[in-house]
């Protein structure tokens, strides 16, 4: 999965389709995603950090799920 299902549903549709439209099976094992799928992929976590940042995330941590870090974010998980 590219990130938890909380943090995959605030990315626009249309970037979330085209995150599957570009993706290849077995990628992610010999680690040559294409230059299309980076590109979708930088462009969904910057419309997802946008979109934090508009809320008043100020931490929207690193690597993995992008909102690991951010109390914010982790005070709205454990409210579900």
């Amino acid at each position: 999965m590219n990130m938890c299902g909380a943090h995959w549903y605030q990315i626009p549709k249309p970037l979330r389709d085209a995150i599957w439209a570009t993706y290849r099976p077995g990628q992610e094992v010999d680690k040559r995603p294409s230059a299309d799928y980076m590109d979708v992929q930088r462009a969904a976590r910057r419309a997802l950090l946008e979109k934090q940042a508009a809320r008043g995330c100020a931490d929207p941590g690193e690597g993995g799920c992008v909102g690991t870090r951010c109390e914010s974010c982790r005070a709205r998980e454990l409210l579900r």
